[in-house]
């Protein structure tokens, strides 16, 4: 077992095993933290706190933190929401990514404020000029970019291109393959990509499609997932088909709930996939009409 580990103020906080074959990635740095490159799969989650309630989001945070959040991400829905962020950023000690949708001036406020990250959907931000005006602010800053798609936003197109949910998978490609070139244009190479669809299997279809194409690193996530219940069954089903591939960098497990939950899935995942370690794993048997004692019982015990 390789020692490689994800290393926060120079200790390792848990070892990365490469039992399966990774593609190879370049590798983007986030805050200190480094994705892709062969490195350990990171854990993300995002807030749901109103990120203008400074308090309220810093709390959240460090709550995340605590359950094994390596890189966070905050909406960033209007001017104020942006100006938050340097106070945010100065309380906390992982990286901070700004979520920014429609207005690129969200973008070069958040990159002024001094985010780790920006991201930014390709299916809400698309004149050329504003994209070129923020990928090269994002260079003189030295932060990378996530080109995030998701299925809600290129499911509506344009006028008189609506996707059919079939074509989902080939229709955020192509759509995050446009994009790229503005960024590429710049020279800019400090690129993440996600391409998540709620349906499990045209995101998994769009990031086999994707690998092909570049070397970016990739976050993977299945979105809207909906409550713990079915959405941590759904996630695993994508993300656990998605790592085994050896596709993935960073991780975000999406469910509608406490986002600590989000955390303790995609550690679960990893885990169960033998890619890090977090702790021991638990084996117990399911149990049968064989069994004589209260195992149920022993076992909450012991997972407690």
């Amino acid at each position: 077992m390789k020692d490689n580990s994800l290393k926060k103020d120079g200790k390792a906080t848990d070892t990365d095993n490469h039992s399966m074959t990774s593609m190879s990635r370049r590798e983007v740095i986030i805050g200190g933290v480094k994705i892709g490159g062969g490195g350990p799969i990171v854990v993300q989650s995002m807030t749901n706190t109103d990120t203008r309630d400074v308090d309220a989001t810093v709390a959240q945070i460090g709550r995340l933190e605590r359950a094994g959040c390596e890189i966070v991400r905050v909406a960033v829905p209007d001017l104020e929401a942006a100006k938050a962020l340097p106070r945010i950023k100065e309380r906390i000690s992982i990286p901070l990514v700004a979520d920014v949708h429609f207005d690129h001036r969200l973008a070069l406020a958040s990159i002024a404020a001094g985010v780790d990250k920006l991201r930014l959907n390709p299916g809400n931000i698309t004149d050329p000029k504003k994209i070129s005006e923020v990928v090269r602010a994002a260079k003189k800053a030295g932060i990378p970019i996530r080109v995030g798609a998701n299925s809600g936003s290129i499911l509506r197109g344009t006028p008189g291109e609506k996707v059919a949910p079939s074509g989902i998978a080939k229709a955020m490609v192509e759509k995050v393959s446009e994009y790229l070139k503005f960024f590429e244009e710049e020279d800019f190479r400090d690129v993440v990509i996600s391409l998540k669809a709620s349906d499990v299997v045209e995101t998994v279809k769009a990031y086999e499609m994707m690998a092909e194409r570049c070397d970016y690193p990739f976050h993977i996530g299945v979105t809207a997932c909906g409550p713990p219940s079915v959405g941590v069954v759904r996630s695993a089903m994508g993300l656990g088909h998605l790592l085994i591939k050896g596709i993935g960098d960073t991780i975000r497990v999406s469910l509608t709930g406490d986002p600590r939950e989000e955390v303790r899935t995609a550690k679960r995942i990893l885990q169960g996939l033998d890619l890090r370690r977090f702790g021991p794993t638990l084996i117990s048997c399911p149990t049968c009409g064989r069994c004589r004692g209260d195992l149920i019982s022993l076992v909450e015990e012991i997972e407690e």
